[in-house]
């Protein structure tokens, strides 16, 4: 009995057993369709979010796209038909020649700069270019004239601050903190306390921030501030005047033999600055004034002493002089870099009535920097007074009257001088009534490329007159010749100078006997320079007698009456 008693308790037991396993084996059976379901569910959200994030990346792409063509057709039209002050510029390393048309020199696509114009961007508006406009609706609403950021020496923010010094090229080199000695962001002739304590040369960096991520180009045109400053009338007095009494002089360049300056393909010049003294010497009188080009330029020019003329400022021109003075001042960005106006230089471009030169080819004034860097191992990077007449750090104005001009701006390699490797080419159209600026700290060395260790300046020149045959490319044809027959660009270069020369009030030149020099207590002249007095007055004569004055006169006469009737007489009516 207790046998079959203990045999029947082993089966229920084992029964129990087994269904103990099998509640087990559910339950692992339930946990993996739960887990299996869960990952399922993850991949499908994984699978969603994966298609969410490629759809979004497709709107954005698709967006840019549209935005880019948008911005594109609002101003295509702007570009190919605006006669302002278009900008280019070109990729690295890349060749390029200065453009020599108008349509050329407008072309949209190799434009970088913003794509909003001073005003909106000034007001935070927003700026859209209408088809078949040349302006944004909120200028054409108020108006005014559309210039867009990039082309013209104004800023977006009239408070800015653009200019200011950065750290030092050596700091900035070795990624040091650069701390200078005074509170003065605007001072460049000062040493930061680094290079002081290590007893080397220091230079003073450029902060290019306000300036765009476009360009570190400081320099820039206004087409509209003479016009918006009631000075057309007394611009057009100042270079009408100061044409009709034009003076050639001989100039010998460098490695070049003498030329007088109305027959060679370069442009005349004409300098006038403020008288500083009146000196009375027996019976003659001299006078003091401001000079320019007595640095550097006296060997690059080298015009003789005998027709290095140099006159007083009118009346006119003073009132110019300071006119353009106050404009300027209004602008905080510029007031650091101004001092007054004493100097105006006068400049004729132009073929000169000369038959075979070609307007659109003749390079009216080539490659150079108004201010000279200089590099020496004891005093490091240096900008001498005797080698530059312009004060140190002061803007250039300019002003055009006249048919349109072109300017090239290079930016080069610097070290210990000009490399002459070119890393960028932009181009500016001078236009009749535009005020140009050249900023001096676009001519300075300084660290413009991000993660290089490269300075490098920006030079101008290679100046053209731009043809008036659409249609022209690389040389000048008959259809060239009929086109821009007796066109002349004239420009008033207005400066701040630190050197002065001493006039004979007889002939406008430096007097030329050693006896007057000395009780001048001026240097005698060598006989260098005196043999190329003489030839230059042999060479003056030979102007006179030869008619070719008289050709230079007819031409500028005809080239002087163009202008007042394309540019004055429409809107005198």
């Amino acid at each position: 009995g207790r046998k079959s008693d203990s045999n029947k308790t082993r089966p229920t037991a084992t029964r129990h057993n087994t269904g103990q396993q099998k509640i087990r084996l559910a339950d692992s059976d339930n946990c993996a369709t739960t887990a299996a379901i869960q990952i399922i569910q993850c991949c499908k959200l994984a699978a969603w979010l994966m298609q969410f994030c490629i759809c979004m990346i497709v709107v954005i792409i698709i967006s840019k796209n549209h935005q880019s063509t948008h911005n594109y057709h609002h101003h295509q039209h702007y570009y190919y038909h605006h006669h302002a002050t278009e900008t280019m510029t070109t990729q690295k390393k890349r060749k390029a020649r200065s453009p020599r048309t108008k349509a050329e020199a407008t072309r949209e696509d190799n434009y970088t700069g913003s794509h909003y114009c001073v005003r909106c961007a000034q007001k935070k508006k927003r700026c859209v270019f209408e088809e078949d406009k040349q302006q944004c609706i909120l200028c054409e609403l108020e108006g005014t004239t559309c210039q867009l950021l990039g082309q013209t020496w104004l800023h977006s923010h009239a408070s800015s601050k653009l200019g200011r010094r950065s750290a030092c090229v050596r700091c900035a080199k070795r990624k040091k903190k650069c701390v200078y000695n005074d509170n003065d962001e605007y001072n460049f002739k000062t040493t930061c306390s680094q290079c002081n304590d290590d007893n080397v040369p220091c230079c003073v960096g450029v902060n290019f921030r306000g300036a765009g991520n476009h360009t570190t180009l400081l320099s820039g045109v206004h087409k509209t501030v003479v016009a918006e400053n009631n000075m057309e009338t007394l611009v057009a007095i100042v270079t009408f005047d100061t044409a009709a009494k034009v003076q050639a002089t001989i100039d010998h360049p460098m490695n070049s033999d003498a030329k007088t300056s109305t027959q060679r393909p370069a442009r005349v010049r004409n300098n006038f600055g403020l008288c500083l003294s009146d000196i009375t010497l027996g019976e003659k009188s001299y006078k003091e004034i401001v000079s320019y080009g007595s640095g550097c330029g006296a060997t690059s020019v080298g015009t003789t002493f005998n027709t290095n003329y140099l006159r007083e400022l009118t009346d006119d021109m003073n009132s110019l002089r300071v006119k353009v003075y106050s404009i300027l001042e209004h602008h905080q960005y510029l007031v650091p870099f101004l001092k007054p106006f004493n100097h105006l230089q006068f400049s004729i471009n132009g073929n000169k009535g000369l038959q075979h030169e070609k307007t659109c080819q003749n390079i009216q004034t080539g490659m150079h920097c108004d201010m000279s860097y200089s590099f020496s191992d004891k005093n490091g990077i240096q900008c001498l007074p005797t080698m530059n007449s312009q004060e140190f750090n002061t803007v250039v104005a300019i002003i055009t009257v006249g048919h349109s001009r072109i300017i090239k701006f290079e930016r080069v390699a610097w070290e210990k001088g000009i490399t002459g490797d070119v890393l960028e080419t932009r181009y500016f159209i001078l236009t009749h009534l535009s005020l140009f600026l050249l900023h001096p700290l676009d001519e300075r060395p300084a660290l413009r490329d991000k993660g290089s260790k490269v300075l490098s300046i920006w030079r101008h020149g290679d100046v053209r007159l731009l043809c008036n045959n659409h249609s022209c490319r690389v040389r000048c044809d008959a259809t060239c010749h009929v086109e821009n027959e007796n066109i002349v660009s004239f420009s008033l270069a207005l400066r701040c100078c630190n050197h002065s020369t001493i006039i004979d009030t007889e002939t406008d030149s430096p007097p030329l006997s050693n006896d007057d020099r000395q009780q001048l207590q001026l240097p005698p002249l060598n006989d260098a320079q005196k043999e190329r007095n003489i030839n230059a007055t042999i060479e003056l004569q030979k102007y006179y007698q030869s008619g070719s004055k008289a050709i230079f006169d007819a031409w500028l006469l005809r080239a002087t009456r163009k202008v007042l009737d394309e540019f004055y007489a429409s809107r005198d009516k």
